[in-house]
């Protein structure tokens, strides 16, 4: 089975996204990466990984790579649709790492308050 170079990422998570897809899409995809190219700087660490499929697949997984990457990515922001570009901003506290983030500081001020109470009583009820 001769195999090709769907696609090539500079991250790791990148390529495990795109392997995943592919894997589920129905392809055989298979993982690789490159030691030593250009851009790494003491030839220790992969500076590409590569997503490979088999050759006769390869233009299938490239067209939908190319089709995924354009579902995921970021809307251009329309003059005409100024309602929408507003809507697409990001608030801080509005995501999910924001409101997890906003969650647990609450619970660790909760319990800091109840650590200091239950330092305080015994000295009050004395």
């Amino acid at each position: 089975m001769t195999l090709a170079v769907a696609a090539t990422f500079g991250s790791l998570p990148e390529a495990s996204i795109a392997f995943s897809s592919l894997e589920s899409a129905g392809f055989d995809p298979v993982a690789g990466f490159n030691m030593n190219t250009p851009g790494t700087s003491d030839g220790m660490a992969p500076s590409a990984y590569r997503v490979l499929v088999p050759e006769d697949q390869v233009q299938a997984a490239r067209k939908f790579l190319s089709e995924l990457r354009q579902a995921f990515a970021e809307p251009s922001e329309d003059e005409n649709e100024p309602e929408a570009a507003e809507e697409s901003k990001i608030v801080p506290g509005q995501t999910s790492l924001g409101r997890m983030r906003m969650v647990a500081r609450f619970l660790v001020a909760g319990a800091l308050l109840v650590l200091i109470v239950l330092m305080v009583l015994p000295l009050v009820v004395r």
